[in-house]
């Protein structure tokens, strides 16, 4: 049996998402890992997802910062509509992601 990437995404965060437009960008990842099979290399992983935070936002991640994805502010709105927290990101997101994926590669 193949398994994909975004398995690692299906448990939701440990923590509580940042802003409103972390579960979104949270769900866009799932998505573009669908097709990814696993193993895959943890360092990869977060290579991709600062690449891809990078292709939506135009910036690289950076402690106490947070970004504006247009595609992501919700009709019901909100303060943080679109916004992406990139404390969420690098101190909790990523590092669980990393260890939700070394898991998987040790089964398979």
């Amino acid at each position: 049996m193949t398994h994909v990437v975004s398995e690692i995404f299906k448990d939701g965060p440990v923590d509580r998402f940042g802003l409103r437009g972390d579960p979104v960008f949270w769900n866009y990842l799932e998505k573009h890992f669908q097709k990814v099979a696993m193993p895959y290399s943890e360092r990869k992983l977060e290579e991709d997802i600062r690449t891809i935070y990078q292709d939506l936002t135009g910036k690289e991640f950076r402690m106490g910062e947070m970004a504006l994805v247009k595609d992501f502010i919700s009709e019901s709105g909100g303060m943080s509509s679109g916004w992406l927290s990139d404390d969420f990101w690098l101190k909790s997101a990523i590092p669980l992601l990393k260890k939700r994926l070394a898991k998987w590669n040790e089964t398979l």
